[in-house]
């Protein structure tokens, strides 16, 4: 983990401190429905992956390298989209409606930021488990045995992934760290 100081610490404090007044106002006074507290939670601390957690043991642990802030920031888009467009998404019909360009794209992006997250801040390991099981999502028809299936589109992945409110990053074991996890945090 990176020991920030100056510009850089203060933008982490900030984005911490932010973090832990929405979820502290939210226990208090209630919690928001479940993809927009999500996507909060996920506004808030998938930028802070790239801003303390460096690529490599070889990256600088004192500063954050353009690289990684362009990351944050990038990672700060597919939960705003999320927050912004609730409403919409609410109302759209899953696996019926077609995704729009910009869903397509901030999925993708929100995917790959995500097993990038995972890598630097738990552990490579996870994160080829994560591409693993996005592989056999896209990869069943040709897969062998008991290991084939009818397959799902690329687009059907990202809807799967990014759009869905139960299931991929925005599902139910978000929903646990945004409710509870991250109280217990706060407070410990």
């Amino acid at each position: 983990m990176r020991k920030l100081g100056g510009f850089w610490a203060i933008v982490v404090d900030v984005i911490a401190l932010a973090a832990s007044v929405f979820h502290i106002y939210t226990a208090a006074f209630g919690l928001l429905e479940p993809r927009l507290q999500r996507g909060f939670h996920l506004l808030f601390l998938l930028p802070l992956a790239f801003l303390l957690y460096p690529r490599t043991k070889k990256s600088p642990t004192d500063c954050v390298p353009l690289s990684d802030a362009l990351l944050a920031f990038w990672a700060f888009l597919p939960s705003v989209l999320i927050v912004i467009d609730n409403e919409r998404l609410t109302q759209r019909w899953e696996h019926v409606t077609p995704l729009l360009f910009q869903e397509w794209v901030l999925g993708i992006i929100a995917i790959i930021l995500v097993i990038e997250a995972v890598r630097r801040a738990v552990t490579p390991v996870l994160a080829y488990v994560v591409i693993a099981a996005l592989a056999f999502m896209a990869l069943g028809p040709i897969l062998p045995g008991v290991f084939h299936h009818h397959g799902i589109t690329a687009k059907g992945i990202v809807e799967m992934m990014y759009l869905l409110a139960d299931e991929g990053i925005y599902g139910m074991i978000t929903g646990i760290s945004a409710m509870f996890i991250f109280i217990f945090v706060v407070y410990g």
